[in-house]
């Protein structure tokens, strides 16, 4: 819904039938001596990328007269570029309105140019939204947090859906003189008129886990990334029961660094939701195709023996770009941060071995000697955990091994797994059981998330952590 930049009327239409009724009411001038040209861009000041289908509005300047004032109107192409010729010599106000503003309460900014003198002589004229620092004063009046914000949609039809409600999650961690202090937090924001939704008082980093309710009808939690700006745009698509609608959608899987193709990757949509997780593997080329019916906002998880597995959120809608665009993907390589892990190991042997004894003798959390899992005589790392309790050794639809702990957000959640100290995102059991044999570790620590030392805090995922230590 938009506005015109009309000082008299504020009219409410759709873009495309507000196009149309200027572009009808007011016949293109042919080009004679002593009319212009204008050409220009609209940029999405938050995303760094052109904005397409603005409708960017070019008005007579009537401040001082009575008279209407005469508009003209374009929609920017998909490289964000609009035109305007037959202009006759005068005053104008230039500006746009778009879907990304409409519901924010925002003005658009309004430029007064002087035609022909302001004219670009080289560059097109730049027309750009609003920062996101801008956009958060105007949405939230504590803008000491984070800031998400979109619109709820049908996921069969892309449209916005009235009412309901969006459900923000995190894991707020407080140090203090007793120690590390961690609290979940869920918030619950209500979905106006348009399917707007604007949820305040986030965390300025991290993660974040976004999710919508309407009725009967709910979608998946989706972790996102908070931005750096501190604003997260995010469209919801909410799914219907009774929907059969199948979906088309494909990508390419590469190496990080060189490009080269990775084959066989497993390519999984709807692996973290209630909904049956629909998977395909990438051929030798690294390319995949994948037919689901798991509409609505949903997790694309793409993981290849020897890289980190990559989560990403995923729009499963039919006009989403998600399932009109191949996705592409680069997965990064585990060799080389394994091959330093394991040398620093042994340099630290001595410490690493005190301070586990140590922990040990604490209480606190759980924990596997060297002794202990050469007696298990296991074939495989993941094994080691098939009797212990609060883990649990669940296979996917594919037969692989996953590991999962009894989280704060849900009843299973994949725990943080540290290698000597390290960190290793996206290590999964599949990469334990290739990279690590029972017989190189030196030990185990097992924590849940209410007794896992500061050291080796998975950070806001409300899930534990498990922690190897090598030979």
């Amino acid at each position: 819904m938009l506005r015109l930049l009309t000082p008299l009327v504020l009219a409410r239409f759709s873009i495309a039938a507000l196009l149309a009724v200027v572009t009808a009411s007011l016949p293109a001038q042919p080009p004679s001596p002593g009319f212009h040209a204008l050409r220009g861009v609209v940029h999405d000041s938050l995303t760094g990328a052109p904005l397409r289908e603005a409708l960017v509005q070019l008005v007579v300047d009537t401040s001082a007269e009575a008279t209407p004032a005469a508009v003209r109107a374009v929609l920017s192409d998909s490289l964000g570029r609009f035109h305007f010729d037959s202009i006759p010599t005068g005053r104008y106000r230039l500006g746009f309105f778009h879907d990304l503003l409409d519901g924010t309460g925002i003005a658009p900014v309004v430029q007064l140019l002087e035609i022909p003198r302001d004219l670009p002589r080289g560059d097109p004229l730049v027309l750009a939204s609003p920062s996101a620092a801008t956009m958060r004063r105007a949405l939230c009046a504590d803008t000491s947090g984070g800031t998400a914000m979109g619109r709820m949609r049908h996921a069969a039809h892309g449209t916005a859906r009235d009412g309901g409600t969006v459900i923000t999650e995190w894991l707020e961690v407080t140090l203090s003189p007793r120690g590390l202090t961690r609290r979940p937090q869920r918030r619950l924001h209500p979905v106006e008129a348009g399917g707007w939704y604007v949820a305040c008082g986030l965390p300025r980093a991290g993660a974040v886990l976004l999710s919508a309710t309407g009725g009967t009808d709910s979608t998946e939690r989706v972790e996102h990334a908070m931005p750096l700006d501190g604003l997260l745009r995010q469209d919801l698509f909410l799914p219907s029961p009774g929907d059969t609608t199948r979906l088309l959608i494909q990508g390419l899987v590469q190496r990080a660094g060189d490009g080269r193709p990775i084959s066989g990757a497993l390519i999984q949509v709807g692996a973290t939701g209630s909904v049956t997780p629909s998977t395909t593997r990438s051929d030798a080329d690294g390319r995949w195709r994948l037919t689901t019916g798991a509409l609505g906002s949903r997790t694309l998880e793409i993981k290849a023996v020897g890289f980190y597995p990559v989560q990403q959120p995923i729009a499963m809608a039919p006009e989403a770009p998600d399932v009109t665009a191949p996705i592409r993907t680069a997965l990064t390589s585990m060799k080389a941060v394994l091959d330093t892990v394991k040398v620093m190991a042994r340099y630290d042997r001595y410490r690493i071995a005190t301070e586990f004894t140590e922990r040990r003798r604490s209480g606190v959390g759980r924990y596997l000697t060297a002794n202990q899992i050469a007696g298990r005589q296991v074939l495989v790392v993941s094994d080691l955990f098939t009797v212990m309790p609060g883990v649990y050794v669940e296979r996917d639809s594919t037969g692989m091994p996953v590991l999962l702990m009894r989280g704060l957000f849900a009843d299973r959640c994949v725990p943080a797994i540290f290698v000597n100290g390290f960190q290793m995102q996206g290590f999964d059991a599949q990469a334990l059981d290739t990279f690590i044999h029972p017989e190189e570790l030196l030990g185990v620590e097992v924590y849940t998330e209410s007794t896992v030392p500061p050291q080796f805090s998975p950070g806001m995922s409300g899930c534990g952590s498990l922690v190897f230590w090598t030979r």
